[in-house]
């Protein structure tokens, strides 16, 4: 088997190097121990042989570094962007399929309400309809399905774009050629300018409604930025929050809560949907309309406070064996549960 690929990286090599820039370490929760990260403890923590095959082949992963190569890219350009993102149709549709990539490609993926003893919030169909991933079967079907995906959508030069607010025009053509339903969630990126955001053996977040439905799911491709998967009917406008409040309590026999999200609070509405609605005009009563041209899009980067990044580092802390940390003050910070993830019956 000359020039196969043994040793499968569950975390995605390129987003490990971004960790080691900065210098960051692997803390060990069993052996309670610390250890550099670098190319050699990447491998030993965060691959396994042959990960995605039965047959001991590298089929799959080549392809799948395909991918990971083209995204690899468009986290560079992320990265190096002042305050706006512009991105085209294509590109917009494949940070998606990443992302969902990232919550199904292993099955280290966590939520954030731990457990809950009336099964409200915690997801009984985990993540947009798709059964929880669980051992190696679902890891290689669900990852081979994504990368068939990826492979349709990059190589077909007539794919615009698809949002679920796209022209029929766009939607059309692949309404069938589409299997997976990435139309009806949105990409929001953060950024944390103090490069406080962990990584670890968990390498996504998902938080639910009250009514077990998916909220967003979190991933981290760099010690400062952040990518979210968003559903857009609940964050489409900031008019749609406000409904979606008092819709899911008045659903569950109580006063509509002051926010959605656990995790963001009051600063939710930086989750809207930031490509949505652009301005008509500019002048003194300027008006916002819903965009109707996809085939590029313009991103604000919003700002990932450090009060919100410290609770997704508790989590990750919290629910993993590897957990990768940028210095002691973080380690210890991350040790300390931020937030009530079990939800008692009284």
């Amino acid at each position: 088997m000359t020039n196969v690929t043994k040793n499968s990286h569950y975390i995605p090599n390129f987003h490990l190097k971004k960790w080691m820039q900065i210098n960051a370490s692997i803390f060990d929760k069993k052996n309670k121990k610390s250890v550099t990260l670098n190319q050699d403890t990447s491998v030993k923590y965060f691959s396994r042989k042959f990960y995605y095959s039965h047959k001991n082949d590298d089929a799959l992963e080549k392809r799948l570094a395909k991918f990971e190569c083209y995204i690899s890219r468009l986290i560079v350009k992320i990265d190096n962007a002042k305050g706006t993102l512009a991105l085209a149709g294509k590109e917009l549709y494949l940070l998606k399929l990443y992302c969902y990539l990232c919550a199904c490609r292993q099955d280290n993926t966590t939520e954030v309400i731990k457990f809950d003893e009336s099964s409200i919030y915690r997801s009984n169909n985990y993540l947009w309809g798709i059964p929880q991933i669980h051992g190696r079967d679902n890891i290689i079907q669900f990852t081979e399905s994504i990368v068939e995906e990826f492979e349709r959508v990059h190589n077909n030069k007539e794919f615009v774009s698809l949002e679920s607010f796209s022209p029929r025009s766009d939607m059309t053509i692949f309404d069938n050629f589409i299997r997976l339903n990435l139309k009806n969630l949105h990409l929001c990126i953060f950024r944390n300018t103090e490069n406080n955001i962990a990584l670890s053996d968990v390498f996504a977040i998902i938080e639910n409604t009250i009514d077990s439905d998916h909220l967003y799911t979190y991933i981290p491709v760099s010690p400062k930025t952040a990518l979210f998967l968003v559903k857009t009917k609940y964050y489409i406008t900031v008019e749609k929050i406000f409904e979606s409040r008092i819709r899911l309590a008045q659903n569950n026999g109580a006063y509509a809560d002051p926010y959605l999200s656990v995790i963001f609070e009051h600063e939710e509405l930086k989750l809207v949907c930031p490509y949505y609605l652009v301005r008509s005009a500019v002048h003194i009563q300027e008006t916002y309309l819903p965009k109707t041209d996809f085939s590029t899009v313009t991103i604000k980067i919003q700002e990932l406070s450090d009060e919100i990044v410290d609770k997704f580092n508790s989590i990750m802390y919290d629910d993993s064996r590897f957990f990768i940390f940028k210095d002691d003050k973080q380690l210890e910070k991350a040790k300390k549960p931020l937030l009530d993830r079990v939800i008692s019956v009284n």
